[in-house]
């Protein structure tokens, strides 16, 4: 098996890959190790409510890995109508990716916000 290396993007090829929830903690984190193994030519999104820590970390990886695209899209999905602005978001950008001849390999969502749709406190 051949060694890994950030470089190699792990395997996966392109990719285009959500990450959600990335202001802060958990979903920041997973946003710079995803960047971090993401082969070039990759597409990553990042989704949050904080405007100003979702654009700082976009920035961020925007200058470690010039060979990504990296796209913020601002958004509480929390809310139904946040939801649907991500999933419309990202779905024009997979699609603006395509046109511009990059063939992705692989789709990847690290889920770290939502809405909840049931109670769950019983």
């Amino acid at each position: 098996m051949a060694s890994s290396s950030l470089s190699s993007g792990l395997g996966l090829g392109r990719a285009a890959c959500l990450v959600t929830g990335v202001s802060w903690g958990f979903g920041r984190s997973m946003g710079q190790l995803v960047a971090a193994h993401l082969a070039p030519g990759s597409l990553l999104l990042l989704a949050a409510r904080l405007a100003g820590m979702l654009g700082e970390l976009e920035g961020e990886l925007r200058a470690a890995y010039p060979e990504l695209r990296v796209q913020d899209l601002p958004a509480n999905l929390g809310a139904h109508e946040g939801l649907q602005c991500v999933a419309r978001d990202a779905t024009d950008a997979m699609r603006r990716h395509r046109h511009d001849g990059v063939h992705l390999q692989c789709l990847l969502l690290v889920n770290n916000a939502g809405l909840e749709i049931a109670d769950n406190s019983k």
